[in-house]
C-alpha cells in the first residue's frame, strides 16, 4: 500500500500581499523588502483580504530570497 503523502501533493498560492503582523511580516520588515512609501522612510500599507498589508518589491534584489526562505518555512511546518 502507498503511502498517504504518495497521493497527495503541495501546491501553494502565493499571496504578495503579507499581513502587517507575525514572523514573515518582521522578517521582511528586517531585510527591507518591501515597496515602501514615497518618503522612503516606512513601508507603503493597503488593505486585501487579511486587513493591513505590505506588498514586497519584486525588483527588490533580496526579494527572491526572501519568498524562498518564508516558503521553505512553511513547507516545514507542514
Amino acid at each position: 500500500m502507498k503511502e498517504l503523502t504518495d497521493k497527495y501533493r503541495y501546491i501553494p498560492i502565493i499571496d504578495a500581499g503579507i499581513k502587517n503582523s507575525g514572523s514573515a511580516y518582521e522578517e521582511g520588515l528586517r531585510r527591507g523588502v518591501y515597496i515602501m512609501e514615497a518618503s522612503g522612510k516606512k513601508p507603503y500599507v493597503g488593505k486585501v483580504w487579511p486587513g493591513s498589508t505590505t506588498f514586497v518589491d519584486f525588483f527588490n534584489p533580496n526579494a527572491s530570497k526572501y519568498w524562498q526562505d518564508m516558503l521553505d518555512t512553511l513547507y516545514n511546518k507542514i
